[in-house]
């Protein structure tokens, strides 16, 4: 279906088949993390859309490429995220416009959470940081995508907030080893067991994503809703007392509701809740990263 280049094998054998109906945007996604490789992001969305015109089954749904793209883009360089990422996507399901069309319909008709209370926007980052870790917890947090370094809870809260991002899981150490043998403080190596997952979804309104995350909140409790300064709401959903099996099961469905399966790895970069948002080129503060909720049951200090 596509003109093959000296790609390594695996992502070959991907561009020499169609995906079955209801992977599409999942073929894009994987296609899009290998292509990185070799290519610059304007090619590969324009190569994307190029094998879209040769499936039989369906035409390119806008903006489907270019957040395939900029989510492949974004991923760590360490190529065992990028793989943990690529197994991930094998087995999520892509979004399912009816059940999301359906999820937002009850939502409507729920008593609303709240999300965005001017209470919680108050929290500053050190008070929900130690509601949601413990003292002696390792965090990895950085403020561009390539700082991240790990300090024990306590170190970091007098300038916590001046973080963009942190992983929403404990580390095991100061850094850990990537597949390629080199030392690294953010990578799953160094993560230990899944103490949150973070759920974001950029492609509805942030209403519309506030009501998708009071259905999955029906299922798992949400622990707090963090602006992230741009088009999304990250919801941290507590799945540490949950069975593999069943964290796997609500991922999915978080999937079929339009999730970003690139947020599912345990390394994976999230907004600092109460952080600051910096420009890409010149690290610039742009805004700060609102916590818009806070379950009750999170002990918050004040």
């Amino acid at each position: 279906m596509a003109i093959l280049t000296p790609y390594h094998d695996s992502l070959q054998e991907l561009l020499s088949r169609q995906p079955p109906a209801g992977r599409g945007n999942r073929w894009l996604f994987q296609a899009a993390i290998h292509l990185r490789h070799y290519h610059n992001a304007d090619f590969i969305a324009s190569f994307l859309s190029e094998c879209i015109t040769q499936w039989s089954d369906r035409t390119e749904k806008p903006g489907e490429v270019e957040r395939a793209v900029s989510r492949a883009m974004a991923l760590p360089s360490d190529s065992n995220t990028a793989a943990a990422v690529v197994r991930i996507s094998n087995f999520m399901p892509d979004p399912s416009p009816e059940a999301i069309s359906q999820v937002l319909s009850d939502q409507r008709s729920r008593q609303p959470l709240g999300i965005g209370d001017s209470q919680h926007q108050r929290l500053t980052t050190a008070q929900v940081l130690q509601a949601l870790f413990k003292p002696t917890d390792l965090v990895c947090l950085g403020r561009f995508v390539y700082s991240g370094k790990v300090y024990p809870l306590a170190e970091v809260l007098d300038n916590a907030e001046q973080a963009q991002y942190i992983v929403a899981s404990p580390m095991k150490g100061t850094t850990g080893k990537t597949m390629d043998g080199k030392d690294n403080a953010r990578c799953l190596d160094n993560v230990g067991p899944r103490k949150y997952l973070v759920v974001e979804n950029d492609s509805h309104s942030k209403e519309d994503q506030a009501l998708l995350l009071q259905e999955l909140h029906s299922l798992v409790p949400m622990a707090l809703v963090v602006d992230t300064g741009g088009k999304s709401l990250h919801g941290w959903f507590d799945v540490a007392p949950l069975g593999k099996m069943a964290q796997t099961m609500f991922q999915a469905y978080a999937a079929m509701l339009g999730a970003d399966i690139s947020v599912f790895t345990r390394s994976a970069w999230v907004r600092m809740p109460g952080g600051l948002r910096r420009e890409k080129d010149t690290g610039k503060i742009r805004c700060r990263q609102p916590v818009l909720w806070v379950n009750e049951e999170l002990q918050i200090g004040m």
